[in-house]
């Protein structure tokens, strides 16, 4: 393994957090060649399965044949301050990549290990952040989390590029990334989630930042791509599936449109009635598809009224009429 490379996927913690071992390096891509991480599944508490795939720069190496290789789970037991790591199959001591190999420890974790549930992720754009008081800091922020245990102890170069959530939004599955640093940027960190409702308060957030984008400033795609990021991380949000759709019809994306919509017309009849009115539809207008996505809508939930609203009188009601029994 390359020296400058050997530090991916290895277990240290940056300057300031020395004592807590609770971080794991792994890579980024760059013009000497790029790495991948993914998600294989979640467990029972807060234990994740993840796979590790490094690639050798263009020239160098085997096409398509990763260079170095992880995959195994990273746990935080109860009541436990600190995670534990277990690799499966590495490429460490000089073990030869196979993709068979890969698959059967990916099927292992999955059945035997049983980390065979799917969570969410929200991977947070590289670009700027809408001109609203508030709404950068907690997009870029990982207070709002007040997880168990706490985020921090990086240097400030570190900056919050996502999380995984688990099915449950019980545990979260943190990226911190060093920009200046190509070959070992990533720091992850497993954590308690607390307050579940942390999930849709962010995707709410993404959401708010795209129709600032798309309403103030005209910008059709960063809305898009904030969107799909709330959409994505929180795919039973009707609100963002809704507009979702209607930035993915601006963009020509018609097939995409229609799934995003009927996944929030499913959730609330509303969105139904107001899609029958967006002009953001009217390349779909004569659609068939569009028209059974809406007829299959279910009625509006009713809402409640905003506070300070007056309440609609209820209807009286009559006392019911005695009953009269001949004998």
């Amino acid at each position: 393994m390359t020296p400058g490379l050997a530090l991916a996927l290895l277990l240290a913690a940056p300057a300031g957090a020395q004592g807590r071992n609770t971080y794991i390096a792994v890579g980024t891509a760059t013009r000497s060649g790029y790495e991948e991480l993914s998600v294989v599944g979640w467990g029972e508490g807060c234990s994740v399965a993840v796979k590790y795939l490094r690639y050798s720069p263009e020239g160098q190496g085997l096409r398509g044949v990763p260079d170095a290789f992880r995959i195994g789970t990273i746990t935080l037991a109860p009541d436990a301050a600190e995670q534990s790591v277990r690799w499966t199959l590495s490429s460490e001591g000089g073990r030869g990549w196979s993709a068979e190999d890969m698959a059967a420890a990916a099927a292992r974790l999955r059945d035997e290990g049983r980390h065979d549930r799917s969570g969410t992720l929200e991977r947070l754009r590289a670009g700027r952040v809408a001109d609203q008081p508030g709404l950068e800091a907690l997009l870029t922020s990982t207070a709002v989390f007040q997880s168990d245990p706490p985020l921090g102890g990086f240097p400030e170069r570190y900056r919050f590029s996502g999380v995984h959530y688990s099915p449950l939004v019980s545990c979260g599955l943190f990226d911190f990334v060093d920009p200046r640093s190509p070959r070992d940027g990533h720091r992850l960190v497993l954590a308690r989630l607390p307050e579940p409702g942390v999930r849709r308060s962010r995707a709410r957030a993404h959401v708010s930042n795209a129709l600032l984008f798309y309403r103030n400033e005209g910008d059709l795609t960063s809305a898009e791509a904030e969107l799909a990021v709330a959409s994505a991380m929180d795919p039973q949000y009707a609100l963002a599936r809704y507009n979702h759709a209607l930035l993915l019809s601006l963009h020509g994306r018609f097939n995409e449109a229609l799934e995003s919509l009927k996944a929030a017309v499913k959730r609330d009849g509303e969105y139904a009635v107001q899609a029958r009115k967006a002009p953001e539809l009217e390349a779909l207008k004569d659609d068939p598809r569009l028209a059974a996505v809406l007829a299959a809508a279910p009625p509006p939930r009713e809402r409640r009224p905003p506070p300070g609203a007056p309440e609609k009188p209820k209807p009286e009601r009559k006392n019911a009429e005695p009953v009269r029994r001949h004998y």
